[in-house]
C-alpha cells in the first residue's frame, strides 16, 4: 500500500479491503468515551504514558502501548477509525 502525503491518521492495512483498515496510534478524544474522562485528563494520561514509555512529544502513542500501561483491555478501542 502507498503512503499517502497528508493523511490524517496513521494506518495499518489489515487485509485488502477499506472496511479492515483499523487506526494504529492513539489520540486524546479517543479516551474520552471509554475511559469517562475529559479531553484534557485525557491529554494527561497520553502524557503519562509517553514519558513513561521513554517518548518524546512528538511521538505516536500506539494502542496497544497505552492499553499495557494502563492495565487497559484493547478491545476496549477496538473501533477506531
Amino acid at each position: 500500500m502507498p503512503i499517502r502525503v497528508g493523511m490524517q491518521s496513521p494506518l495499518i492495512c489489515c487485509g485488502t479491503t477499506n472496511h479492515d483498515m483499523s487506526r494504529v496510534c492513539i489520540y486524546p478524544k479517543d479516551l474520552c468515551k471509554p475511559l469517562r474522562i475529559g479531553t484534557r485528563q485525557a491529554q494527561r494520561k497520553l502524557r503519562e504514558a509517553r514519558k513513561a514509555l521513554k517518548k518524546e512529544k512528538h511521538h505516536y502513542i500506539t494502542v496497544k502501548e497505552f492499553c499495557e500501561y494502563m492495565g487497559l483491555p484493547e478491545k476496549l478501542f477496538k473501533d477506531l477509525k
